[in-house]
């Protein structure tokens, strides 16, 4: 009997289709993950401007000496709310899609002009509580619920913030 030395035809072929179906496997695998790792950046990020808009609109409306909502005359009719500072300055915070703009004026000139994107599951609006000692301005955003088909539930977010707190403040330090 013959001995023979190294693999038949078939052996290689088998080899190699294993070692392919694994490596495609593994590829696969290693898309999802950096597709899912993006999502998360992505949604990371959305937070953590969402938290800045929150604490920038919270220190702009605690400063505020009024604020009022502007009919846009667009759809929807989410609009936009304007918050008057001291001297000639004012903030106005603008409704996009899926964006927040922040623009701050002093007089007619802009001084400063930010954005803040938002999660797009939600359909922001702005509110404004009057009925209480100091006005609360609040932007609610709801679930988008029309056509989403989701396992998720969104709950509803706010960010509420008292109008003209630090002038309340200092009127009542004061002997």
């Amino acid at each position: 009997m013959r001995h023979r030395k190294g693999f038949s035809l078939i052996e290689c072929v088998v080899a190699f289709s294993l070692i392919a179906t694994t490596f495609a496997m593994v590829m696969a695998a290693m898309h999802g993950m950096a597709r899912l790792n993006q999502r998360v950046r992505e949604d990371l990020e959305k937070e953590l401007a969402l938290g800045r808009f929150a604490a920038q609109f919270r220190c702009d409306a605690h400063e505020a000496l009024s604020c009022e909502l502007e009919d846009t005359g667009k759809k929807p009719a989410a609009g936009v709310l304007r918050l008057t500072l001291s001297g000639e300055r004012s903030v106005r915070y603008a409704l996009g899609p899926r964006r927040i703009e922040r623009v701050v004026r002093s007089g007619d000139r802009i001084q400063r002009r930010e954005r803040y994107s938002l999660p797009a599951s939600y359909v922001p609006a702005w509110k404004v509580d009057r009925e209480r000692p100091l006005a609360r301005a609040s932007l609610v955003m709801e679930p988008e619920t029309a056509g989403v088909q989701s396992p998720l539930r969104f709950e509803p977010l706010r960010v509420d913030a008292a109008v003209g707190l630090l002038r309340a403040a200092s009127r009542s330090s004061k002997p």
